[in-house]
C-alpha cells in the first residue's frame, strides 16, 4: 500500500504488516492514497513501514544498550519492551512495528517534510471567495471544525484540513484531509452528518459506560498503551462520536490542493464576554504555533527522543528548522488573536467569525 503525500513524501507499507497498522496509517492519511495501477512520480523522501519480525531477523548488529529497554546501531533506534524501532536511511525513514501496536506516524512524516521546508501546523485552513488562504490555528476544542464547516457548507469557502495543515516557508498551505472527529457539540453545524450516520450521544455514552465497567478494564488499557508512537490512553472511553472521511462530508471538489496564506487568526477561548480581537506579532506568533504542533504530539515523543540521544537524529536542528518555517511563512500575514468566550456556542462562533474575515 502506497500513499503520496503532494510531492513531499511517499509512505510505503510493506504487504506482511498486520491489519491493525494499516488501518491506523490509513485513519491518519488516506486522503492520500495512490490506487493500484496509478502512474505518479516518485517523491524523493520516503517513510517505509515493516514488521518488527524484519528488524529482529537481522542478527548481526552491533547494539549499544541502555537499561535493557533501549538499543540502538549507528542508524537505529530500538525500544525493545514494545518492539518498536526508527531507523533512519538515506531516502528518509522505516518504522518497525510489532502486531498489535497503534502506529501515529505524524511526528515521523514531520521530521520529513521540515527537510522539504514545509512544517505540519495544528489549524483548520479555508480559501476565501477570493482565492486566498485563512488559517485558524489554535488548541484542540476551540472550534475549529465548527468554523470551518459554517464556512465551507454555507459560504462558498474550501477547505485545506480542519484539524492539521502543511505550511511551507514560502508561505502556502497544503492540504492535510484528516477525517474530521465529530463529538455531539457539532450536530448544529452538521445535522444532516448526525442524520446520514445516525450519530447520538445516547449511544456513545453507552459505550462508554460498557467499556469502563467491563472485567479486566485495567488489563485492556495496558494492552492498549503500549506503543509510545500511539494515541494518549489515559482514558480508553469513546468521546467522540464518529471519524467520518472529510470527501464523505463535503465532497472532493470542495478541497483545495494548497493556495496561499493571506490571514491567521489564532482562536483562544477565555473566561470573559464578548468575542474580543488583539494583534499578535509574527515573532510570538511562530512560537505559539511551534508549541502547539508539539503539545498534540506530547504522548508519540519518546522514540524520536530516544533516537535522538544515540545521536540518530538533530532534535536542536529540527526545533530550529520548524520555527524557521515557520517564521519566514508568517512574513507579511496579517495576524490577530480572536478572543472567543468559553460557553460560545459553535453556531454562533461561526457566524462571528464570517462577520470578521469577509
Amino acid at each position: 500500500m502506497r500513499y503520496r503525500i503532494h510531492d513531499f513524501v511517499e509512505v510505503n507499507i510493506d504487504p506482511d504488516v498486520a491489519e491493525n497498522v494499516v488501518s491506523a496509517i490509513k485513519g491518519q492519511i488516506g486522503y492520500f492514497i495512490v490506487r493500484e495501477n496509478s502512474i505518479t512520480k516518485r517523491c524523493g523522501l520516503e517513510l517505509r513501514i515493516r514488521p518488527f519480525s524484519a528488524l529482529a531477523a537481522n542478527k548481526s548488529r552491533q547494539l549499544a544498550v541502555v537499561e535493557n529497554e533501549y538499543s540502538a546501531t549507528d542508524n537505529c533506534a530500538i525500544l525493545r519492551s514494545e518492539e518498536l524501532a526508527l531507523e533512519k536511511t538515506e531516502k528518509g525513514f522505516v518504522i518497525y512495528v510489532a502486531n498489535g501496536g497503534y502506529l501515529s506516524i505524524n511526528i515521523i512524516l514531520q521530521l520529513l517534510f521540515i527537510e522539504m521546508n514545509v512544517t505540519l501546523v495544528h489549524a483548520a485552513a479555508v480559501e476565501n471567495r477570493e482565492g486566498k488562504v485563512i488559517l485558524f490555528p489554535a488548541f484542540g476544542g476551540a472550534g475549529k471544525t465548527s468554523i470551518l464547516g459554517e464556512l465551507v457548507r454555507k459560504k462558498g469557502y474550501r477547505l485545506l484540513g480542519d484539524d492539521l495543515v502543511c505550511v511551507t516557508k514560502d508561505g502556502k498551505c497544503f492540504s492535510y484531509p484528516r477525517s474530521f472527529i465529530l463529538y455531539g457539540y457539532h450536530k448544529g453545524i452538521f445535522p444532516e452528518v448526525f442524520e446520514r450516520f445516525h450519530l447520538s450521544e445516547v449511544k456513545s455514552q453507552l459505550k462508554n459506560f460498557i467499556v469502563e465497567n467491563m472485567p479486566f478494564k485495567g488489563v485492556l488499557k495496558s494492552l492498549l498503551g503500549k506503543s509510545q508512537l500511539g494515541i494518549k490512553t489515559k482514558s480508553i472511553a469513546f468521546k467522540h462520536l464518529a471519524a467520518i472521511p472529510v470527501k464523505e462530508i463535503f465532497g472532493r471538489e470542495k478541497i483545495l490542493d494548497f493556495g496561499t496564506i493571506q490571514q491567521v487568526l489564532f482562536l483562544q477561548r477565555y473566561n470573559g464576554n464578548g468575542i474580543k480581537l488583539e494583534t499578535i506579532t509574527k515573532k510570538d506568533l511562530s512560537r505559539r504555533l511551534f508549541s502547539i504542533i508539539h503539545h498534540e504530539w506530547m504522548g508519540v515523543w519518546k522514540l524520536p527522543l530516544i533516537a535522538g540521544g544515540f545521536g540518530i537524529l538533530d532534535l536542536p536542528g529540527y526545533y530550529n528548522k520548524v520555527l524557521l518555517i515557520l517564521e519566514n511563512a508568517l512574513k507579511g500575514k496579517t495576524a490577530q488573536v480572536v478572543w472567543i468566550p468559553e460557553r460560545m456556542k459553535p453556531e454562533t462562533l461561526a457566524l462571528r467569525i464570517f462577520e470578521i474575515i469577509r
